[in-house]
This record gives structure tokens, sequence and C-alpha cells, in this order.
């Protein structure tokens, strides 16, 4: 994957975090994304977004407290 950066999506320019190449065969298949922070991560709310080609597909909201 990748570091930190932009792209163009159905819903305008998105920034992202890091990014992970998925190799899809139409087959039923789990898929694991690990973010390793260096740093503690702060209190507070947080977003996963997935997007494939360019569509948001997913999103997932969480909390740490």
């Amino acid at each position: 994957g990748h570091s930190g950066g932009s792209f163009e999506s159905d819903q305008g320019t998105q920034l992202y975090t890091s990014d992970k190449d998925i190799k899809f065969d139409n087959e039923l298949e789990e898929v694991n994304f690990f973010f390793v922070q260096s740093a503690d991560y702060k209190k507070g709310e947080y977003q996963a977004v997935i997007f494939a080609d360019s569509k948001k597909v997913g999103e997932k909201r969480f909390t740490i407290q």
C-alpha cells in the first residue's frame, strides 16, 4: 500500500492516510487492513471509509476512549 495522499471519487476529492491494493476475482474473500500508528491514538470519533474503483462501498465509525 501507499501512505497518504488524495484521489478523485464519485464524491469529490478524498484524502487518505493509507491504502491497499486488492486483487478481486469475483470470489468471497476476507480482507484485513491494519494501520499501525507511531504514537497513541487520540480519544475521539474516527471513521474508516472503503472505496473501490473510486466509488464509496462502505464505512464504519468508531470511538476511541
